[in-house]
């Protein structure tokens, strides 16, 4: 067996340990963008929140501002997809490679894969309303986010030649649970040039926080049998908030024709001959078997009819 020191080198850390922007409800923030993103293909799973064994049904807000009841939705996990990169950039899904693009040809309860984009951003110290504090502050941290954040950068950067380099207000947050942000507004001025001294510092900031590994950020690297879990956790989840609380009758029917082929796959028996029947007339007319011969000892025929005859 092989002995190991107490060494730095040999420690292994399978977290990914980062700060993420993230902003709280109605707050703004300044951000700085200074690299272009990286993507990856994850599927976000979630499910119906169980409460004693029922689906927990809460009041949302439409898009038109009109109320609806749905049920209270968990986040159960993010795991990166293990399709085909080619395939997936082909056909957006990937049945073969994949058990979580598997399942969602079959059902709506598991959603197709999606790109989840990650970068490494300045966000500098603001107040509440994203204005500057003094002295000057800023930290280096990861901004994930969905396909329809990253075309509105899209649109941003084409209308405002370049969003590299540049300062972007984002906020009010309107969704803290989804970090949705009503407005995404390049600065005129960027904080990162406005002198040689402020610049170095955010050079320094950025090169000695920032993260390599931003896949791990955008999603969990699972393995096919804990993505299978994960699936059965959100199939199980619909399963009661459906009312659907019995066996599984997929797995169930499954068993069964097993079951069945087999009984059907062996050889029938052999209907007994008629000669082997017993002949129920010989029987009527043969003679009762004698009585075997009584052990000795007392006779309890003659000692009941002593009882009969007083």
């Amino acid at each position: 067996m092989p002995q190991i020191d107490f060494s730095p080198q040999h420690k292994i850390n399978k977290m990914v340990d980062f700060d993420r922007l993230k902003l709280k409800k109605d707050d703004k923030a300044r951000i700085l963008l200074l690299e272009r993103p990286t993507f990856a293909w994850t599927h976000t799973l979630r499910a119906p929140k169980i409460v004693n064994d029922k689906a927990v049904k809460v009041w949302k807000d439409g898009r038109r501002g009109e109320k609806y009841e749905d049920f209270d939705m968990d986040f159960i996990a993010r795991p990166l997809c293990l399709g085909d990169l080619n395939i997936l950039a082909d056909k957006g899904v990937d049945g073969k490679n994949c058990p979580a693009c598997e399942a969602s040809l079959e059902s709506e309860q598991v959603p197709p894969p999606e790109r989840r984009f990650g970068m490494n951003v300045i966000r500098y110290a603001t107040n509440r309303e994203g204005k500057l504090l003094k002295p000057f502050q800023a930290a280096c941290v990861v901004w994930t986010f969905a396909e329809k954040t990253y075309n509105k950068l899209v649109d941003i950067a084409t209308e405002a030649d370049g969003i590299i380099g540049r300062d972007l207000i984002i906020g009010p947050c309107i969704n803290e649970s989804f970090q949705n942000y009503e407005n995404y507004l390049p600065s005129n001025q960027s904080v990162y040039t406005t002198d040689e001294a402020t610049k170095n510092l955010i050079d320094e900031i950025y090169a000695q926080n920032r993260v390599e590994d931003l896949e791990a950020a955008c999603g969990r690297r699972v393995e096919r049998k804990w993505m299978a879990n994960d699936i059965k956790q959100v199939n199980d989840r619909w399963a009661i908030a459906n009312g659907d609380t019995g066996t599984d009758t997929t797995a169930a029917a499954a068993v069964v024709a097993d079951e069945l082929g087999a009984i059907l796959a062996e050889a029938p028996k052999p209907a007994p001959s008629q000669a082997a029947l017993p002949d129920l007339a010989s029987l009527l007319d043969s003679p009762p078997a004698s009585r075997p011969a009584k052990a000795p000892g007392t006779d309890f025929d003659d000692l009941l009819s002593k009882f009969t005859a007083n």
